[in-house]
């Protein structure tokens, strides 16, 4: 799975709450697990693929998961091969013009 990085930027997904979702995405998750919990999961599974459009926005998958390492992966890369200081805090960090901060959520 490559990235275009640094030439286009990631288009971030947004995802929603499972908790604010109608009924009918409800019930396909409750379905899903109810599957999973028999130990049932070629049926879980399968659910999962049918409905994979209407439940794309409730839950994250392996493809999604491994879209993002790449693409922080791309990231340190970048960096690297650019000696950008590259941080990981919380709080701001004594960083130089051109350096990258990851963190302050």
């Amino acid at each position: 799975m490559a990235t275009s990085f640094p030439s286009t930027m990631y288009s971030a997904r947004n995802f929603k709450d499972l908790k604010d979702a109608p009924d009918s995405v409800v019930n396909i998750v409750n379905q899903i697990r109810t599957h999973l919990a028999q130990g049932e999961y070629t049926q879980a599974s399968d659910l999962l693929e049918a409905n994979k459009t209407t439940l794309s926005r409730y839950l994250v998958d392996a493809e999604y998961v491994n879209k993002l390492n790449e693409e922080i992966r791309s990231v340190e890369t970048y960096v690297k091969d650019n000696k950008t200081g590259l941080f990981y805090s919380e709080e701001e960090p004594d960083a130089m013009v051109g350096d990258i901060w990851i963190g302050g959520y």
